[in-house]
């Protein structure tokens, strides 16, 4: 990806105060609703109340919205990612469950995996403002049975691009052992198209469009 695009409102006083473990290949959308700022979300306003009762939020769960390759052979550098890759998994899909974590870095005794980090004498919420229970700090994914057209905030993956990146990715990744090795068939053909850990391509979603 050529150009990482950064699809929120998100002010100077709020980037000092808040960071996400987000990739080259996510971006942040935010559907147009009561809420309108990263800062309803994580709630910055530390009154003396909050502060002594330890009760504010320090970390906010994001669930991933993956795409894939839209069965794309080749990436067309004379348009957009967001004009390419247009279809979109299911939201029940596995991919889908996956999070990244809205922090306060203040608050951070140690760093998680780049999926959770939180601190547990604070509070973890969802985009729902609903309190949130982490029983196994070391998974990934918190999966969202709520997540629709209409959620408020979700991160765009895109996951894989066309064909041919993902297979440049996999041997990238693979060679400098970032998750994984060429012995395992992460981001190959047969990965792909596994019936667990593959991908549908079969919901077209266009809501990344306005941003080409």
């Amino acid at each position: 990806m050529s150009k990482t695009f950064k699809i929120c409102h998100i002010n100077n006083e709020t980037i000092k105060k808040t960071f996400i473990f987000n990739g080259n290949d996510e971006t942040f959308r935010e559907e147009k609703n009561e809420v309108t700022t990263i800062d309803d979300y994580i709630h910055l306003d530390d009154s003396i109340k909050r502060i002594k009762e330890k009760i504010f939020m320090h970390t906010v769960l994001i669930n991933w919205l993956v795409y894939g390759t839209s069965n794309l052979q080749t990436y067309d550098k004379n348009k957009t990612v967001f004009e390419q890759f247009t279809m979109r998994e299911e939201y029940s899909r596995f991919w889908n469950t996956f999070i990244k974590s809205f922090v306060r870095p203040k608050l951070i005794e140690k760093i998680g995996n780049v999926h959770i980090t939180y601190n547990e004498n604070y509070k973890v919420c969802n985009i729902y403002n609903n309190i949130l229970t982490i029983n196994d700090p070391n998974k990934c994914d918190y999966p969202d049975i709520n997540l629709n057209d209409n959620s408020p905030l979700v991160i765009v993956h895109y996951m894989t691009l066309d064909y041919e990146s993902m297979l440049n990715k996999r041997n990238k990744n693979a060679l400098q052992c970032l998750g994984f090795t060429l012995k395992e068939n992460k981001y190959s053909l047969e990965w792909y198209k596994s019936e667990i850990y593959g991908f549908k391509d079969n919901i077209k979603d266009l809501r990344m469009k306005v941003y080409k």
